[in-house]
């Protein structure tokens, strides 16, 4: 499947089932923790949906995404703990290949490292991560 058209990429780059891996900004440059996990899946209309464990809850993910002609995009979704907590949220992403893409919290500025103080300051929820296409059966 190519995941970019002659006139580059649309919603329908992301159509499959995907694993997500996720980490606090603070703790890029040490390799961890891992502070999210996931299997998520994209419809190729806009839809995301799934389970994913943050900080050691899990959950039900439900959104939309948009990808841009230029392999960018930001995904809105709200994730349903068995508790009825629901928190919402905003990503903003790059496909990396038509099997990866890197995510980062919305409000941050770069995925580089940053000090907990500056992401406090910045009102920047930290997270960064990886999806990774699971190759259809």
């Amino acid at each position: 499947m190519k995941s970019q058209s002659a006139e580059g990429f649309s919603d329908a780059s992301l159509r499959g089932t995907w694993l997500m891996s996720a980490t606090l900004k603070p703790y890029v440059k040490f390799g961890g923790p891992q502070v999210g996990s996931g299997k998520l899946r994209f419809d190729g209309y806009g839809n995301v949906s799934g389970k994913v464990v943050n900080f050691g809850v899990p959950g039900d993910l439900k959104g939309t995404y948009h990808v841009d002609s230029d392999g960018t995009g930001t995904i809105d979704y709200a994730t349903a703990a068995p508790s009825n907590v629901v928190n919402k949220g905003q990503t903003r992403f790059r496909i990396v290949s038509a099997d990866e893409l890197e995510f980062q919290s919305k409000d941050s500025p770069n995925r580089d490292w940053a000090s907990a103080a500056t992401v406090i300051e910045s009102k920047d929820n930290g997270v960064i991560g990886t999806l990774r296409r699971v190759p259809p059966q």
